[in-house]
């Protein structure tokens, strides 16, 4: 039976370890996510002044100056846009809509007159909203990571837990309640009555000594548990000296 709910802790153990393992993890992916939006966001800002600045600028060669380094922001903030993407499964629904948002920062096309700067800060808080709910909802499930199972098979999780650690106090008790009952019995007898078997006597130097069944032990101290065998003088020949035993 002990070893039984040996194992049942062992694979409780196991199963939460392994939970842990993945909250871990899960933040780790939160904490690089927050990051790469972050740094995305911040490339785009700077690409959206620059491109602003580009298609006012009437100098052609002030353009071809400009033109590079409009490029060079672009594809910085690309790079963390596809670091972003790969985050996510294809059929993930809140983290597709992120990344649609995202992709907007970067489309010249959804920049609206009079003022194109305004328009995309109006598109910048829309995907910074966007990724603070989706970060939010992770961190709760890390928190919680039954939050998002179903109620029934939450249940499925939690009886099952709670059956076994009930089982587990049981089994603690009863063993309590044994342990109890086995000393209250000793206790109920006494000390053990002298007999032909077992009584104190002397041992053939006339030493006072128990003796159980004719062999004489030492006088056992308040915390032994065991008696002591007394053994005859060592031989010449150092072979093995048998016990002393008492006088009839």
């Amino acid at each position: 039976m002990a070893t039984l709910w040996i194992m049942i802790g062992a694979i409780t153990a196991a199963i939460i370890a392994r939970g842990v393992k993945v909250s871990e993890f899960r933040q780790a992916w939160i904490n690089e996510l927050r990051s790469d939006i972050t740094m995305y966001a911040t490339k785009a800002h700077e690409w959206i002044e620059l491109y602003e600045k580009f298609n006012s600028d009437e100098n052609m060669n002030e353009k071809a100056k400009l033109a590079p380094t409009l490029d060079r922001l672009k594809y910085d903030a690309l790079h963390n846009l596809n670091r972003i993407k790969l985050r996510f499964k294809p059929d993930d629904v809140d983290g597709n809509r992120l990344l649609e948002k995202l992709s907007d920062l970067l489309d010249p096309g959804k920049l609206a007159p009079p003022s194109q700067y305004s328009s995309w800060r109006i598109l910048s808080d829309e995907a910074i909203s966007e990724a603070r709910k989706l970060l939010k909802e992770e961190w709760e499930a890390t928190k919680d990571p039954l939050r998002r199972v179903p109620a029934w098979q939450r249940w499925g999780v939690i009886v099952p837990s709670v059956l076994i650690a009930l089982a587990a106090i049981t089994n603690v008790l009863v063993d309590f309640s044994e342990t109890v009952e086995r000393v209250i019995h000793a206790r109920s007898f006494g000390a053990v009555p002298a007999s032909a078997a077992v009584h104190m006597g002397t041992d053939e130097k006339g030493s006072v000594a128990v003796c159980v069944s004719g062999s004489a032990y030492d006088i056992p101290a308040s915390g032994d548990t065991t008696l002591k065998a007394r053994l005859q003088p060592a031989r010449p020949d150092e072979a093995l000296a048998p016990d002393l035993h008492c006088q009839n």
